[in-house]
């Protein structure tokens, strides 16, 4: 093959073990491509780093060179980050040349429960004609939510879907294209959604609760707002003691840099 797409384990596992019979392929390995760096951090970026070492040592076996590309969201430092975990050196293209509306964000402190909030909040944006993405923080809330809503709302039944993981691959490929599409109007998802797949145009992203992370927070909020539309982001704070303490200090929560992406070799 000319092109080999993969994943780290199956590289660890399928190729690496038998590079003999990969020779040819690895001897004329001239690129290898590592899309959304910023997932691999902690402790399975630093399992990710090994591996890439390993297949270096292989590489040089067979007198091959690869030129290693990568694309990442946003992160802070991402030149040190990309050569800790490859140990190549990297040079980092920062501007962003795609079209983008203004997105206004939001910090909400809810009056009543926070999940009958984020289903209000939903329900509304639909009605105003906003094709909309609610993310939650665990797959049973994501299904308690999308349940809720379309009890509240039978007319939107149809429209709206929950996403996580744990559907069949059909399922979720259904229910991506029903999105990309215009045949959904919402979907209501853990963090599956965050990353890697065209959902098409967003209007609104809805956050039920602090994701964990200033990284994680606006590779969500980049879900929307994509072209020249503008966009809304609507953080709704949970009753945790960090949830409340960044809803009641957005100055604290907008200077807030992206984290330090750390591997340990």
């Amino acid at each position: 093959p000319h092109i080999v797409l993969t994943n780290p384990d199956m590289l660890q596992m399928g190729i690496l073990p038998f590079h003999s019979a990969w020779r040819e392929f690895l001897s004329r390995l001239r690129f290898v491509v590592l899309d959304e760096l910023h997932t691999y951090r902690g402790v399975f970026g630093t399992h990710v780093a090994h591996i890439i070492r390993r297949m270096k040592r292989i590489l040089a076996l067979y007198g091959s060179k690869a030129q290693f590309i990568a694309s990442s969201a946003t992160i802070d430092t991402p030149e040190e980050f990309a050569r800790n975990l490859t140990g190549e050196e990297f040079l980092a293209v920062k501007k962003d040349g795609a079209p983008s509306g203004k997105k206004y964000f939001v910090l909400w402190e809810s009056e009543a429960s926070s999940y009958t909030e984020a289903t209000n909040v939903f329900l509304e944006t639909l009605d105003c004609g906003l094709k909309t993405i609610l993310f939650t923080k665990a797959r049973r809330i994501t299904e308690l939510v999308s349940s809720w809503i379309k009890e509240e709302r039978p007319d939107l039944a149809s429209k709206v879907a929950s996403y996580r993981a744990g559907y069949l691959p059909s399922e979720r490929r259904e229910i991506e294209a029903d999105l990309f599409g215009g045949k959904l109007a919402g979907v209501v998802s853990t963090s599956a959604l965050e990353l890697g797949i065209d959902v098409g145009e967003l209007d609104c992203c809805i956050l039920l609760g602090y994701p964990g992370s200033i990284v994680s927070t606006w590779q969500r909020g980049g879900r929307v707002g994509r072209g020249t539309k503008d966009a809304l982001i609507i953080m709704i704070g949970l009753d945790d003691a960090l949830d409340q303490y960044l809803i009641h200090h957005p100055e604290d929560f907008f200077s807030r840099r992206w984290e330090k992406m750390i591997i340990n070799l």
